[in-house]
């Protein structure tokens, strides 16, 4: 969860509650997210969704990043419907499916997700 501060009063803020607290802090237009330090003018705080972890916070330079197996399997799994879909591109019927998938990159890897997803997009 993101946390910000306000700048004007410097009151702790969920970025849900943000909005609500812009509206009845006056001058209130800047705030800094509590993990990262970084400040957000106006609206901008909005794309923030995520920063450094407890533990790059803590650790410092002692910090060694760790590889996110999901992302592997993700990426890896993206790869292969890739390649089974490029070499399904040749039939015309399934052409325009095919770059509308291939556009995405949150492809389910689960077959009966994969198939609602593929239906529904």
């Amino acid at each position: 969860m993101v946390f910000f501060i306000c700048e004007v009063c410097n009151e702790s803020l969920k970025k849900n509650k943000v909005e609500t607290h812009s509206n009845t802090c006056r001058n209130c237009w800047i705030f800094s997210c509590l993990d990262c330090g970084k400040h957000f003018e106006g609206q901008d705080y909005r794309a923030h969704t995520s920063c450094i972890s407890e533990s790059q916070k803590y650790e410092g330079k002692f910090y060694v990043a760790k590889e996110n197996k999901g992302d592997v399997k993700q990426q890896a799994w993206l790869e292969g419907v890739q390649r089974r879909l490029e070499s399904a591109a040749g039939k015309s019927g399934l052409q325009s499916f095919v770059e509308r998938l291939l556009q995405y990159d949150n492809l389910p890897r689960k077959r009966t997700k994969f198939v609602n997803f593929a239906k529904n997009s």
